[in-house]
Parts: C-alpha cells; structure tokens; sequence
C-alpha cells in the first residue's frame, strides 16, 4: 500500500499540489505535523487558519481545525477568505503560536496548498519546515475533556485598522490622526482573490476614489490564474493609461 506522506513535501513555502493529488486526508496528515510540532515547541497558544478564495479552501480549512483541536489547540477561524497577510497579522497581534494558511498563492484554480507561519509572522525556516514533515502522520484525537475549541471572528477588521494607523504614521492623516486620502483615484485589481473588499475597501474607507477591476467572487479566477504577471495586467494598466487613475 502506498504511504500517503510520500506525495507530501512540506518546504518553507508549504506544499502545494493539483487537487487530485491535495486530498483531505493528507492535509489532515500535514495538520497533524504541525500540531507535533508546536506540541515538541512547548506551546500551547492557540492557532489562526486562514484560507483563501478557491472553492475547496474553507472545507480544507475546517479539516486544519479538526486535527489541531483534536491535539488540544484552539483554533481561530476567519468569516470569509481571507489575504494571507491578514490571517498572519491576526496570529501575531493576538499571540498565537502561528497561523496556518489554505492557498495555492498565484496558482491555477486546480492547485491548492497549506503553509505554516510561526508566531512572529515571518516565513518558517527550513528548521522548522523539516520538523514538520518529519512529524506528517495519521490523525490522532486526545481525550474529549482534553481537546481545543474553534472559533470563529472578523479578521479583517482589526488588520484594515493597523494598516490605516501605519499609513498615518507616515504623513498621509488629518490633524485627527485619521487617513485621508481624497483626491486620489486609485485603480485596484483582486484578481478575484481574497483581496477583493479589503484593499479597495480600506482605500475608499481612507477617502480614495477607487476603480475596481475583478473584484467579484470567481472561484475559476476568470480562467487563468491569479497571477499579477504582465500577461494577466493590461486591464489595469489600460486603466491606468487612460488616465482613470
């Protein structure tokens, strides 16, 4: 019989794969690689899952959650897709011991992938990357008196809030303290991402005038892939070119 690990090559971008080969079982596995991990670390703070704007993501997501809650983790959950930066944000500013991420990042909408992100929200290092595939196993459960919780909450909120006070900080705010960018048109493409009502709504929040291109849901990613490669931007660019923005 085949060992389901042997597809699984957990590097410090995480693992990606087409989804005939990205199953739940063996995110399950790597799930459970990372609850070993953190549980070999001392740490028993909770965790973000974040996921991003495919289809199979949430149900990926809430499989993370069952294994590490499972391990006796608390889990936080967002109420929508969200920007990977987001979730991470989440995980530092809380104190979580990381965040884990359901995203296959710029690949076709066949891909998906999972990423773990430390505490301090930098990239895990190989260190920690082989650790965590060294520990890749069957699910396993701790007694029900023993197990974690999920939650669920806002996590866009409180970032879209950080990131307007780092904007002020650096000149761009009234004498209130507050943002304010009137005046400026800015053209903002989501690539039917995750970032679609995020950026372009924390740009019009700041008083912006904003010209959004792809910013509704499109779980095929409008046939290609959400990549901001120079083959995928002549829209915005025209935009741009037109002087729209």
């Amino acid at each position: 019989m085949t060992d389901p690990t042997d597809a699984i090559q957990f590097g410090t971008d995480g693992w990606r794969a087409t989804l005939d080969t990205f199953t739940d079982d063996r995110v399950r596995i790597v799930a459970q690689g990372v609850a070993d991990y953190l549980r070999e670390t001392g740490t028993d703070a909770p965790v973000v899952v974040g996921y991003d704007a495919r289809p199979s993501s949430p149900g990926f997501a809430e499989s993370v959650a069952d294994v590490l809650t499972d391990n006796g983790f608390d889990v936080l959950l967002p109420e929508r897709d969200v920007p990977t930066p987001t979730a991470v944000w989440n995980a530092v500013d809380r104190g979580y011991a990381g965040a884990v991420i359901l995203s296959a990042s710029h690949n076709p909408p066949e891909y998906n992938g999972i990423k773990y992100f430390p505490g301090d929200g930098a990239p895990a290092m190989p260190e920690v990357t082989d650790r965590i595939e060294a520990n890749l196993g069957e699910p396993e459960a701790l007694p029900e008196s023993e197990r974690g919780v999920v939650a669920r909450d806002d996590l866009i909120g409180p970032h879209a809030d950080a990131v307007e006070e780092l904007v002020a900080s650096y000149g761009f705010s009234t004498d209130d303290g507050s943002v304010d960018l009137s005046g400026l048109t800015v053209a903002y493409d989501a690539m039917h991402g995750s970032g679609r009502g995020v950026t372009d709504a924390v740009l019009e929040e700041a008083g912006a005038e904003v010209q959004r291109l792809r910013c509704d849901e499109d779980p095929e990613f409008g046939g290609g892939a959400p990549e901001p490669a120079e083959s995928n931007l002549h829209a915005l660019a025209a935009t741009i070119d037109d002087g729209d923005a």
